[in-house]
């Protein structure tokens, strides 16, 4: 595109003060714009068509590839596993130190059941990036899930003393003290959490438990 239009300025000077060719041209290049912000108008439609682009355009942007993933898993948190995880591994590999891609990679892994490999890059996230509050909850969520209750319930900490305000984070702190029948705790914590999500009626459920 800057060739042509530089093309079109050439034109103009060229032709000096014929102010109709260079009306004209100007209409062209007008035209010109008009017709390519149409026939891009659909890659905005969407963000997933969007990240797609960025991908198509720069293979080597690790946020687009880890942006990608994250959009389709929240338009079809259903979708297939398989093309997300490469995109997640392809950001995680241009970008060693791209402590979401391991978060992000780390939780559709757990979604999945497998922690085995989920829990080592939840760590990972936590390391490189220790002032997440999601990075610690992410982790904690996932060892307790293992059984790892207390492990979990320190990561839990972390991301409440950084976070005070997620009600995700209260109600698993809350099932991890109920899992340890520290009961007196866990009410006390699913008060919390109904403090911040009062409508919430599986957080009664897990108190009736």
């Amino acid at each position: 595109l800057p060739p042509i239009t530089a093309l079109f300025a050439a034109t103009i000077i060229h032709y000096g003060k014929n102010k109709q060719i260079q009306l004209a041209i100007l209409i062209l290049i007008t035209a010109l714009f008009a017709i390519l912000t149409a026939n891009r108008a659909h890659l905005y439609a969407s963000p997933i068509t969007l990240w797609q682009d960025n991908i198509n355009r720069n293979e080597q942007c690790w946020t687009a590839h880890n942006s990608y993933a994250v959009q389709v898993l929240e338009q079809n948190p259903s979708a297939d596993p398989a093309p997300l995880i490469h995109h997640f591994n392809r950001a995680i590999q241009l970008n060693p130190d791209y402590a979401l891609a391991y978060r992000n990679l780390g939780r559709l892994l757990a979604r999945e059941g497998n922690f085995k490999q989920a829990i080592p890059l939840l760590r990972k996230a936590v390391q490189l990036q220790d002032s997440s509050d999601e990075n610690y909850k992410q982790l904690g969520l996932a060892l307790a899930q293992t059984g790892e209750i207390k492990e979990a319930l320190a990561n839990l900490a972390r991301a409440f003393k950084i976070d005070a305000f997620d009600p995700e984070t209260r109600l698993a702190i809350a099932q991890g003290m109920q899992k340890l029948k520290r009961y007196e705790s866990a009410i006390s914590w699913y008060s919390d959490a109904l403090l911040l999500t009062p409508n919430d009626p599986g957080i009664y459920y897990l108190m009736s438990q």
